[in-house]
């Protein structure tokens, strides 16, 4: 069963723009004391490069199917916290 949603490409490379401009104002605040849910690392090696990389695919109209996308900020974000593991 094939799913529909009602999101254009431009609504999606919005919101991407968005992510890299909250991630500036994240590295910004942790260089200032604060403490975020992100370290600058994490921000600047994975979450802006792939969403950067995000940015040039929709751009070059290269972006793969949807059953072959990840993220692997998402997979770091999640090993993280935790996700996927279990305790025995």
């Amino acid at each position: 069963m094939k799913v529909e949603l009602d999101y254009t490409i431009e609504e999606f490379k919005q919101d991407i723009e968005e992510v890299i401009t909250v991630c500036h104002e994240d590295n910004e605040a942790i260089n200032s004391g604060e403490q975020r849910e992100a370290t600058v690392r994490q921000i600047d090696q994975f979450i802006v490069p792939e969403m950067q990389k995000l940015l040039q695919m929709i751009n070059n109209g290269s972006l793969p199917d949807p059953g072959d996308r990840y993220l692997m900020s998402v997979q770091a974000i999640l090993k993280k916290a935790g996700a996927g593991t279990s305790e025995k």
